[in-house]
């Protein structure tokens, strides 16, 4: 305990915003009781910004979704997502009873920026049977989806990590299970890069056992 008090220093992060408000403050709230000489620096943007910070080695470590992973990356998965349909409250699109693709088409669409990893994984599924969305308004940040959900513009797909108790009092939340396989978040970080003892002790934190190269 006495030597992790002394652990100083900064850990760099890039990651996307939903990560950044859902998944990291727990972490960094724990680590900061034990580690209070650690300071953070976090980013968060796409994938292709968060990549490029790992690359360049100016950061870290990257957290996000990353389907393929490509040299010069590490990737080790931390946690699963389903996806879930949100909509307004009493919703006017027709989305009662039973949900298919072909009505989820019809209504308008809130869709997330093609540089992240979602949009391409709903559109192709939506592609698989020849249908496409009817994107009215596109937004870089769940909070933000959710917000111009709740006010009726329209309806949005997002990782049900992103959902809490407060958003099923504003949102009607569907299930798609059935039409989405589960996707998965994990730590990406740069062969043969240089972790500080503070970096590694927070990555430690998140998953434990975790085996550096």
């Amino acid at each position: 305990q006495g030597e992790e008090l002394e652990q100083k220093g900064k850990v760099v992060v890039a990651t996307t915003h939903a990560i950044i408000h859902f998944f990291l403050p727990r972490f960094v709230t724990e680590f900061r009781k034990t580690h209070p000489r650690v300071n953070f620096d976090i980013e968060g943007g796409g994938l292709e910004m968060i990549l490029e910070r790992v690359e360049a080695a100016e950061v870290d470590f990257g957290i996000a979704n990353l389907p393929e992973v490509p040299e010069p990356f590490l990737y080790h998965r931390l946690f699963e997502t389903t996806l879930k349909l949100i909509a307004p409250k009493k919703n006017p699109f027709s989305l009662r009873g039973k949900l298919t693709l072909d009505s989820i088409s019809r209504a308008p669409f809130i869709a997330f920026p093609r540089s992240s990893t979602l949009t391409p994984f709903v559109e192709n599924r939506f592609l698989e049977e020849n249908l496409n969305l009817n994107v009215v308004l596109v937004l870089n940040n769940y909070e933000s989806v959710k917000k111009y959900v709740a006010l009726g513009i329209g309806i949005a797909i997002l990782d049900d990590y992103a959902l809490t108790g407060e958003d099923r009092k504003s949102l009607d939340i569907f299930s798609l299970d059935h039409f989405f396989g589960k996707r998965d978040y994990g730590l990406i970080l740069r062969k043969k890069k240089y972790l500080s003892p503070a970096a590694k002790a927070f990555i430690r934190s998140i998953r434990p056992g975790i085996q550096f190269k």
